[in-house]
């Protein structure tokens, strides 16, 4: 049983000798193989870990999705509210609350004093019907 073992062995290291540059380029490959593979997996950690910091810093203020102002068709440009609910339900546990608003500029002139922005939030979003 050794002695098939070590004929076995001694075959193989034989043919590696034999066809020593295939071995070399098989090596090679293996070992570039894994190294990208590493060196992969650590800059997308790196990227999320990038990512996590940005998100955190922002703390309790929110975030605020917007529609592309400079779209050629505003229309297909638009988020409407059931997108407001398919990222609530996606995010799960990750985000605390959507609140979807509406804001328009719009020139009001009231008692003297004019404004431009107008924002209006929906309180009644999370009854489904609105949906």
């Amino acid at each position: 049983m050794i002695a098939r073992l070590g004929d076995y062995l001694g075959e193989a290291f034989g043919a590696i000798w034999r066809n020593r540059t295939r071995s070399i380029l098989t090596m090679l490959g293996m070992i570039i193989g894994t190294s990208s593979i590493i060196a992969v997996l650590g800059i997308s950690r790196a990227a999320s870990g990038g990512i996590t910091g940005t998100l955190n810093s922002f703390g309790d203020q929110g975030i605020s999705i917007a529609p592309d102002s400079n779209q050629e068709d505003p229309q297909s440009a638009a988020i409407q509210y059931r997108d407001a609910r398919t990222v609530q339900l996606d995010a799960g546990s990750y985000l605390a609350h959507v609140e979807p608003n509406y804001q328009r500029n719009l020139a009001m002139r009231a008692n003297g004093v004019t404004s431009t922005s107008i924002a209006v939030s929906d309180s009644d979003y999370h009854n489904d019907t609105l949906l």
